[in-house]
């Protein structure tokens, strides 16, 4: 389950249709997630949420790459990746969905693994 956190920590209360105690509220449902990230609110996804956009993102990866090399090294390396690694890594590849920049992405990742 996601944790959404409110600007206000001590707010109790509905917001988007799902009720908040001292500023803190689950929610599982997407596009509730990506409305209370586009009004500002931290949204903590748990470790099961994570792992599984990672993996997507590591197949779409090796996907792209593979016309260079022999991605199983990489994508075995990818997936045995640390949590606070796999964040880094979404996190890129965040940015570069935001910046269009596949080769950015790419070398955002060498660096790392």
């Amino acid at each position: 389950m996601t944790k959404i956190f409110a600007p206000n920590k001590q707010y109790n209360g509905a917001s988007g249709g799902i009720q908040f105690s001292n500023g803190v509220a689950e929610c599982s449902n997407p596009h509730l997630i990506d409305w209370f990230k586009s009004r500002g609110y931290v949204v903590e996804e748990d470790e099961s949420v994570i792992r599984a956009k990672y993996i997507e993102f590591v197949d779409s990866l090796c996907t792209y790459i593979e016309q260079m090399n022999d991605t199983t090294e990489y994508r075995n390396k990818l997936l045995n990746s640390s949590e606070q690694d796999m964040r880094i890594f979404l996190y890129h590849l965040e940015d570069a969905q935001n910046n269009k920049s596949v080769k950015y992405l790419i070398d955002s990742i060498a660096k790392n693994i």
